[in-house]
């Protein structure tokens, strides 16, 4: 059992809680998130400086600006099947291929994305990358393209996404926690969404800023 505190990152060996080495090395003590790799690594977000894996034998950083890690400000991490590194900050999405096979790719507000705020990331079995953010949830093929955005008006609970709050069940339905509550997503099923564009309707003017009278 791995924990992240306000005093770095911890494994339960038996009775007994276990600090790895050099973690007093990193540039900060604090953990926001930890994460399991495919490999069995154990990710951590520091507070400031990037991105740690530790192991009951050592600590060390993995990911910092030096790989074009956008900001230090993360609020979110998970692994992609394949090892890809999904980091939520909050400036948008960052996808990372640690062997440095495959190039970074970025996505905020701009291409897409309700908001630039990520607060939450999973990847679900069809490698669909899910995002919650401060403002809606997003959809995003390994391409780094936004293929869905979801808000309350299509069935969430409500706008801004919880922090962690990407969930997928051995069903494969995925619990979606947003901060006014949860929502259940038969993942299946969205393939039946329909695309078409709503009928633009106008229900009022303003004109410099006041109302045009009789529309």
């Amino acid at each position: 059992v791995w924990i992240g505190t306000d005093r770095g990152a911890a494994v339960l060996r038996g009775d007994r809680w276990v600090v790895p080495p050099g973690a007093e090395d990193l540039p900060s003590t604090l953990i926001r998130d930890l994460t399991v790799s495919p490999n069995g690594a154990v990710w951590g977000v520091l507070d400031e400086g990037g991105i740690a894996v530790f192991s009951a034998t050592g600590a060390s950083l993995a990911v910092t600006a030096a790989d074009g890690l956008p900001t230090d400000r993360i609020w979110s991490l998970a692994h992609a099947r394949d090892g890809a590194v999904l980091v939520g900050t909050d400036q948008g999405l960052w996808i990372h291929d640690p062997s440095g096979e495959a190039p970074n790719r970025f996505v905020d507000r701009s291409a897409g994305l309700p908001s630039s705020s990520v607060i939450s990331v999973l990847e679900t079995p069809d490698q669909r990358i899910w995002v919650g953010t401060s403002t809606g949830v997003a959809r995003v093929d390994r391409g780094g393209v936004v293929t869905d955005v979801f808000t309350s008006h299509d069935g969430l609970s409500g706008t801004e996404a919880a922090q962690g709050g990407l969930f997928l069940h051995s069903s494969g339905d995925l619990w979606i926690g947003m901060a006014e509550g949860a929502t259940l997503v038969n993942t299946d099923r969205l393939a039946d969404r329909s695309e078409v564009v709503p009928e633009l309707v106008v229900e009022s003017i303003l004109l410099n800023g006041e109302p045009i009278p009789d529309f």
